[in-house]
């Protein structure tokens, strides 16, 4: 996937994680009543996309690469 893309993805997540707000927020915020199932999976999924920052930030060399993996960070 482009960058620009990946930037555009990685942007929105962290919007979505801080409800628009620049507020730290937990991945399992305001999902109170979803179960067991449902929590698993989100947290799951939280966690593989950390880990696709992670190893994206390690792989890159641009500097304004680096700095969009840390910010979601």
């Amino acid at each position: 996937m482009p960058f620009e893309q990946q930037e555009d993805l990685l942007n929105w997540f962290c919007s979505a994680l801080r409800k628009q707000k620049n507020n730290l927020s937990h991945y399992l915020d305001d999902i109170s009543g979803c179960g067991n199932h449902l929590e698993e999976g989100a947290g799951t999924r939280f966690f593989k996309v950390m880990k696709y920052i992670v190893e994206n930030m390690k792989e890159s060399t641009d500097k304004k690469h680096i700095i969009t993996y840390l910010a979601a960070l």
